[in-house]
């Protein structure tokens, strides 16, 4: 914490990921995804993507196993939005579609059709028009 308090990012990421190791060699499922998230947090402020991804991939996967599908469609919709911010749209639409599954899986159709949406105009802002004509398809009308 020490390391977030004086804006050294990439330092208080790797010391979560030592901590990360401890929580795995405890086995303490709970605080090893804690400490992961606060790493990618980190590296998510630090504006590396490529390190901060992984680490959310891997706390998808563990609320996978768990069976906790609204905590991944969660982490899916953070990637979708750090790739969004980073000006890589295909990762960004990936990630956002998988967010929809996730939610709609778990009875969360209101979230899930924002996502589609998300989809839907980043797929027009590409000038894919048929792709986010068929999204918006797919999601019914709100009034």
């Amino acid at each position: 914490n020490a390391f977030k308090l004086s804006q050294s990012h990439l330092e208080a990421a790797e010391a979560f990921e030592k901590a990360a190791k401890c929580q795995e060699n405890l086995e303490s499922q709970v605080d090893l995804i804690q400490v992961l998230v606060e790493a990618a947090n980190c590296y998510k402020r630090g504006n590396d993507v490529a390190l901060a991804a992984p680490l959310l991939l891997r706390v998808v996967e563990m609320h996978n196993l768990s069976g906790r599908f609204g905590q991944s469609a969660r982490y899916y919709k953070e990637l979708a939005e750090m790739y969004e911010q980073a000006n890589s749209p295909a990762e960004s639409v990936e990630y956002y579609q998988k967010a929809a599954e996730m939610y709609t899986n778990d009875g969360k159709t209101s979230a899930a059709q924002q996502c589609s949406i998300k989809v839907a105009a980043m797929a027009s802002a590409n000038d894919e028009f048929l792709t986010a004509a068929e999204v918006y398809e797919q999601v019914p009308p709100t009034f």
